[in-house]
């Protein structure tokens, strides 16, 4: 899925993604989680997409839980701010982390 905007730092919402597809972000502000359920993505997610861009942030919302365990390349900061995101076996709360795969933690 292509999410690739012409506009830098586009905040976009989704209330869910589950899946093997790719999702290609270009250097957008991409929330996901609205409808507080638990999914999984196997697809990878990086920057990028037809209209290109880097620096795409990626966050959680609401209360469930998101496990990625595809090859995510975004090169934006990782904000989770409700529920949990599991990535590649790591698990992290609330709070600021640098992009994958090492997600430094950052407050």
């Amino acid at each position: 899925m292509d999410l690739s905007s012409t506009v830098n730092n586009k905040p976009m919402f989704a209330a869910s993604i589950k899946g093997a597809g790719s999702f290609l972000l270009g250097s957008s502000q991409f929330n996901v989680g609205l409808n507080n359920d638990n999914s999984e993505v196997t697809g990878a997610i990086s920057d990028g997409g037809h209209f290109g861009g880097k620096g795409a942030t990626f966050g959680k919302v609401g209360t469930g839980t998101l496990t990625l365990d595809g090859k995510n390349t975004w090169t934006g900061d990782t904000i989770v701010n409700g529920g949990k995101l599991v990535a590649n076996g790591k698990v992290l709360g609330p709070g600021r982390y640098g992009p994958p795969p090492e997600f430094q933690k950052k407050d």
